[in-house]
C-alpha cells in the first residue's frame, strides 16, 4: 500500500494551486474545460457535464536526463570504439567487394557478346557511300585584313624613311643643355628648361608621325592595287591546290568503297576468301581479360571451326576468397574446389558462345558454328603440360541470335547444344577426344 498525498489552494476563480508528491501543479479553468501546467507537461481536459464524457491530451515537456543515464567516460569511448569498429568494417566489405567484382568480371566477361546485324543490313551496306570532305578550304579573301596590314607596313616604313633634320637638332639643342644644368643644380631656370625640353621632344615626335601618316595617305592607293592582286592570285593558287586535293581523297574514297562493296558482294556470296577477312577482322577485336588463341577453318560456305586454346584454370580462377571479420579484418579463406570449377566451367563455355557471335556478326551467310575447346593441364606423375581437350559444341545462328546473355548460364547452353561435353557433378571438365576436324595448321588469330 502507497502513500498519496495532495493539497489544492484555491488563488482565484477557476485557479488552483496543486501540491503532492510529485511537485506543484497550476490549474485553471472549471466545469466543462480545464488546463494543467506541470514539471511533467502540459495537460488539456475537456467534457461534457453530467456525461462523464471527456477528452484529454498532454504535451510533454523535455526533462532533464537522470544522472544514472548520462554518458560516462566509460560508455563515450565504448561508443567511439564501436563507431570505429564499424568503420573498418564497412571499408573492408569494401574492399572485398571490389576484388569478388574483379573475379566476376573475368568469369561473366563472355556476357558482352558482338551484336549479330541481320542479312538486311549487308544488303542495304551495299550502297555507295557518299564522300564527305574533311579538308579545310582556304576559305574568302579578308580584304579588310590585308588592308590592315599594308597599312602597317607602310607606315612602318614611312617612319624610317622621316628624318627630323638638322633645324630640329638645334632647335632642341638648348632645352636638353638646359635639362642637364638643372639635373645639376636644380635651379628653377633649369626646370623650367628641362619642361621645355620635353615639350620640344613631344612635338618633334608628333611631327615625324603626322609626316609618316601623311605618306602612307599619299602611298596606300597604289600599294593597294598591287596587293590585292598579289592576294587574288596567291588565294586562287591555294583554291587550285585544294581543288586537287579534294579530287584526290574523293577518287581514294570513291576506290576504297568500290573495294568495300566488292567484298561484301564476295561475303554475300559466302566466297571463302572474303569470309576468311571479315572474320578474322571481327576475331581480332574481342578482347579477352586473359591470354587466349583461336583458330578457325571454313570448310564450307555455311559453316565454320572455331578452335579456342583456355588459359589454365589456375592463371584465372583465384584458389582463395576473403571474408570480413567482426573487428574489420579481413582473413583469407580457401575456395571450394566445386566453387571453383563452375567458375572455370563458366568462363569456358561462355567463350564458345562469345565467338559463334562473333563469327555470326561476320558473316550474314554461316548458319552453324562448332567451337572446341582444350586447355593444357600437368600430368601428376611427370608435371608436363599436355593439351586436352574439354568440350565441342555445335551452335546455329538462330539460338546465337535470340539469346540473351543476362538471362542465360553458358553452362546450360552448351551442354543442351549438340556436341561432346563431360561435365560431372562438381563442374570438373573432363578431357574428351579431339575433334576429327580439328588439324594444327588451320587459322589462328
Amino acid at each position: 500500500m502507497s502513500l498519496r498525498f495532495r493539497r489544492s489552494v484555491r488563488l482565484a476563480p477557476g485557479v488552483r494551486v496543486n501540491f503532492s508528491k510529485s511537485g506543484m501543479s497550476l490549474s485553471m479553468g472549471g466545469r466543462g474545460g480545464t488546463v494543467n501546467l506541470s514539471s511533467r507537461g502540459t495537460r488539456t481536459t475537456f467534457g461534457i457535464p453530467g456525461t462523464g464524457l471527456s477528452w484529454s491530451q498532454r504535451s510533454s515537456t523535455k526533462r532533464a536526463q537522470p544522472a544514472a543515464h548520462r554518458p560516462t567516460a566509460r560508455s563515450i569511448e565504448a561508443a567511439r570504439r564501436r563507431a570505429e569498429r564499424e568503420e573498418r568494417v564497412a571499408v573492408a566489405e569494401a574492399y572485398v567487394e571490389r576484388n569478388e567484382a574483379a573475379r566476376r568480371s573475368i568469369v561473366e566477361q563472355w556476357r558482352n557478346l558482338t551484336t549479330i546485324p541481320p542479312r538486311r543490313a549487308f544488303e542495304e551496306a551495299l550502297e555507295p557511300r557518299p564522300y564527305v570532305s574533311t579538308l579545310d578550304g582556304p576559305g574568302e579573301i579578308d580584304e579588310a585584313r590585308e588592308m590592315r596590314v599594308l597599312r602597317q607596313e607602310l607606315l612602318a616604313k614611312a617612319r624610317s624613311e622621316v628624318r627630323l633634320g638638322k633645324r630640329w637638332a638645334l632647335a632642341a639643342l638648348p632645352p636638353v643643355a638646359g635639362a642637364v644644368a638643372w639635373m645639376a643644380s636644380s635651379t628653377p631656370a633649369g626646370l623650367v628648361l628641362a619642361l621645355t625640353t620635353a615639350a620640344v621632344i613631344a612635338v618633334l615626335w608628333l611631327w615625324r608621325t603626322l609626316d609618316a601618316h601623311r605618306l602612307v595617305r599619299s602611298r596606300i592607293g597604289p600599294a593597294w592595287e598591287i596587293r590585292r592582286r598579289e592576294v587574288q592570285v596567291a588565294h586562287g593558287e591555294a583554291v587550285a591546290r585544294h581543288r586537287e586535293r579534294e579530287a584526290a581523297a574523293a577518287n581514294a574514297w570513291r576506290e576504297e568503297d568500290d573495294a568495300r562493296i566488292s567484298n561484301l558482294r564476295a561475303l554475300l556470296r559466302g566466297e571463302r576468301e572474303a569470309s576468311e577477312v571479315a572474320l578474322d577482322s571481327e576475331l581480332s577485336l574481342l578482347d579477352f581479360p586473359f591470354e587466349a588463341e583461336c583458330r578457325f577453318e571454313i570448310p564450307e560456305a555455311r559453316r565454320v571451326h572455331l578452335v579456342v586454346d583456355l588459359p589454365e584454370v589456375e592463371d584465372v580462377i583465384p584458389e582463395t576468397g576473403e571474408r570480413v571479420l567482426r573487428d574489420g579484418s579481413i582473413k583469407v579463406v580457401d575456395r571450394t574446389r566445386k566453387d571453383r570449377h563452375a567458375d572455370y566451367a563458366r568462363l569456358a563455355t561462355g567463350l564458345a558462345l562469345q565467338l559463334a557471335s562473333a563469327a555470326f556478326a561476320a558473316s550474314p551467310v554461316f548458319e552453324k558454328a562448332i567451337v572446341a575447346a582444350y586447355t593444357q593441364r600437368r600430368e601428376p606423375k611427370t608435371g608436363r603440360l599436355r593439351d586436352e581437350w574439354v568440350y565441342e559444341v555445335v551452335l546455329d545462328r538462330k539460338s546465337i541470335e535470340t539469346l540473351v546473355p543476362e538471362r542465360v548460364d553458358p553452362i546450360d547452353i552448351v551442354t543442351r547444344s549438340p556436341g561432346r561435353i563431360d561435365l560431372r557433378p562438381n563442374f570438373d571438365l573432363r578431357a574428351i577426344t579431339p575433334p576429327d576436324w580439328w588439324a594444327p595448321e588451320v587459322e589462328s588469330t
